[in-house]
């Protein structure tokens, strides 16, 4: 018999597909929906399963580009990849560390398909209703900033899908475990199929990203306590960095090597931030 820890997840023939009514996996999903005013909650494994599975949702061809913030940990970049389209870097604003609409237009090719955008450190700033008017689909990368508000929308809800992640050192930790959230029928089934291999066969190829229901006993705990607007971090910025000084991003994505073919040129205003930047937790 199978544990029931392992088995919160599965094919269910009375709502489709989906976590067992009255699971833990189910009561979380619930708790993101009503709590984040979304329509739509996918717990999974990991952040970086949930920003893989948004990604794989865009349908990305060969030579498809994805434009994302050079400023972010590898799986923002790596989610893109594996879905099989091309990173394209574009430079963030001095204050915020974020994408703004100026710094995209400027990557925007005939190849540009959708923007994924990263909110740092907690907070949800920058306006994506902006970038979402240059015509093309937003992702959120809001692995740093659950709970993180702005106006009327929270962090991760504004764009066709956004990716919480509630690992080590996050505003709700579970030790892993991540969502996808989306107000996209057609975004969540895709998610809800790539998270459980295709459904079990019935549909395209898909991976095991199934939480467990250990972890999302946790991750409920963990919204019931949340507040708003918890930061992750908080950034300031240094003249120099002392040899001690242990930096949480120390350098652009695009000079790590699995990403240096990506880069086309200089971004002064990330590579300023990445040498200056520490954070305090």
């Amino acid at each position: 018999m199978e544990s029931k820890l392992l088995t919160a997840y599965r094919a269910n023939p009375n709502h489709g597909v989906g976590p067992c009514e009255g699971s833990y996996a189910w009561k979380v999903e619930r708790e993101i929906e009503q709590r984040f005013r979304v329509r739509h909650a996918v717990v999974m494994s990991s952040g970086t399963a949930s920003l893989h599975s948004a990604m794989v949702a865009l349908a990305l061809r060969p030579g498809d580009e994805v434009i994302t913030s050079p400023i972010s940990f590898a799986a923002t970049a790596s989610a893109i990849v594996l879905a099989g389209g091309v990173v394209r870097f574009a430079d963030v604003d001095p204050r915020t560390f974020v994408l703004t609409p100026e710094t995209v237009k400027r990557e925007i090719t005939g190849k540009t398909k959708a923007i994924l955008y990263v909110h740092l450190f907690g907070a949800s700033v920058g306006s994506i209703q902006s970038l979402s008017q240059l015509g093309l689909p937003v992702v959120e990368d809001a692995c740093q900033a659950v709970g993180g508000e702005t106006g009327k929308h929270y962090a991760g809800t504004c764009g066709i899908a956004g990716a919480y992640s509630f690992g080590g050192r996050k505003q709700v930790t579970a030790g892993e475990g991540g969502m996808l959230v989306t107000n996209s029928d057609t975004v969540a089934r895709s998610a809800r199929l790539t998270m459980n291999h295709g459904e079990c066969f019935g549909g395209p190829v898909g991976y095991n990203y199934r939480p467990n229901e250990a972890t999302c006993k946790l991750i409920l705990a963990g919204l019931k306590r949340l507040k708003d607007n918890t930061p992750f971090a908080v950034p300031y910025l240094v003249k120099k960095r002392g040899p001690n000084d242990k930096p949480y991003i120390d350098r652009p994505l695009y000079e790590l090597p699995a990403f240096q073919k990506y880069k086309r040129g200089n971004l002064p205003v990330a590579e300023e931030l990445t040498r200056r930047t520490l954070c305090v937790r």
